[in-house]
């Protein structure tokens, strides 16, 4: 699977290839203009990345003017997003709490120590059901 960033890079790379400068000029900047809006739709970046003679860097976002002292000229840093996790059901998992909590005691929680591992563990997941 191509990402945003990879589909961008390789674009871009046709058109320089491809291009003379003023021609250049004027379809990477109609790119960035599609692939900004296109970034704009997955939130904000959680890092910035930036090549150097040392490595990659990784900056935060409050460090992005100072990442781009570290791309030549027309480059800019590379944002990194997160995607959120999604839901985990955890319904099996709780009724299985539910049960070993109630071991040998019927309806009620129990006071054993197996018991009370499991109603420990039960009060973490109780609420995402």
């Amino acid at each position: 699977m191509t990402t945003l960033q990879e589909a961008y890079d390789m674009i871009d790379r046709v058109l320089r290839n491809t291009l003379y400068d003023d021609d250049y000029a004027e379809h990477s900047a109609a790119l960035d203009l599609l692939s900004s809006s296109a970034l704009a739709q997955q939130g904000a970046p959680a890092a910035y990345i930036t090549p150097t003679e040392q490595g990659p860097m990784v900056w935060t976002p409050e460090m992005y003017g100072e990442a781009c002292t570290y791309c030549d000229d027309g480059e800019f840093p590379v944002p990194l997003f997160t995607r959120p996790m999604p839901a985990q059901d955890v319904t099996e998992l709780v009724e299985a709490l539910e049960k070993l909590a109630r071991l040998g005691n019927g309806e009620h929680y129990g006071n054993s120590d197996g018991n009370m591992i499991a109603r420990t563990a039960l009060s973490k997941y109780k609420g995402a059901k």
